[in-house]
């Protein structure tokens, strides 16, 4: 089989703020650079990350309770944001549920699919052949008929159910066997606007170590282009405008089954999180500040 009946995507938006907001940092007092940072209460600052996507510093009496709130201390990963950037449309945050954090496209587990410690709090996680999410068909998701666009997210891939070697699912709504809609897979890379992005795929870059990845796939216009970890790997030009996958197919994550992949096909054996879209193409810039260590 070759290298895939694939299709990559893009992304849409708005800016959208997620997160608690139920304990708020106390205010800092001036202080002298040789004394231990304190509160204007007099005790001693800790920094701790609120619900996976907000640092904040509190006093070390309150530390306990927000421990027993599920924040942890030390500062949150800067991958793990309360505000994506503007034009986001739909987010996947995967923590204990698949909702859209920006609109109505939730979607359910399938298969066996769970969750795990993830990139941000939880992650979708795939271990079994016919683990996936899927996400029914709207046509907010048809993101290649889209003047501009974007999908990003993040995923962790340890290999080893592939039917075909090193070709895993990410995310996508294609229907296998048909040169439309989009997807991302670590061996065939972006397809989306009816062709696969740079016309190569991803087949050097191992990318099933076990570590977590970025990947962003942003359509502008006639230009595409597609990065793995915020290096632009490859870019071209191609149609305004894709076609959408035949029969409405769902949205899915981590497996296709749709059309010649069909009962189950590039099975995902790890995790993704954070999935986004948006309706708009973000800038080479906004994707590297996604990967800031």
């Amino acid at each position: 089989m070759r290298a895939l009946d694939l299709i990559p995507a893009i992304l849409l938006a708005a800016t959208i703020t997620v997160g608690c907001a139920d304990l708020a940092p106390p205010t800092d007092t001036d202080r002298s650079r040789d004394q231990a940072p304190v509160l204007s209460n007099g005790a001693e600052k800790v920094t701790l990350c609120h619900k996976v996507r907000n640092t904040i510093t509190v006093g070390a009496p309150a530390v306990a309770a927000h421990l027993a709130h599920g924040d942890v201390e030390g500062a949150c990963d800067p991958a793990c944001v309360k505000n994506k950037p503007s034009g986001v449309i739909s987010w996947w945050q995967a923590d204990g549920d698949v909702t859209d954090a920006v609109d109505a496209n939730g979607g359910a587990l399938v298969g066996g699919a769970g969750f795990s410690a993830g990139k941000c709090g939880l992650a979708f996680h795939f271990d079994a052949i016919g683990e996936r999410v899927e996400v029914p068909h709207h046509v907010s998701l048809n993101i290649e008929i889209l003047p501009s666009a974007t999908v990003e997210g993040w995923f962790k891939s340890f290999g080893g159910l592939e039917n075909v070697p090193g070709q895993v699912l990410i995310v996508g709504k294609h229907t296998c066997g048909n040169a439309t809609g989009w997807f991302f897979t670590t061996g065939s890379g972006a397809f989306i606007g009816n062709h696969l992005v740079g016309g190569f795929g991803l087949g050097a870059l191992n990318l099933h170590d076990g570590f977590f990845h970025h990947f962003a796939v942003v359509k502008d216009g006639t230009s595409y282009f597609e990065y793995v970890d915020g290096v632009l790997l490859s870019s071209d030009v191609g149609p305004p405008a894709g076609t959408p996958a035949p029969g409405d197919p769902p949205m899915q994550i981590g497996a296709f089954t749709t059309g010649t992949c069909a009962p189950v096909m590039h099975q995902l054996n790890g995790l993704v999180d954070e999935v986004a879209i948006y309706n708009r193409a973000l800038s080479a810039a906004e994707i590297a500040a996604m990967n800031q260590p």
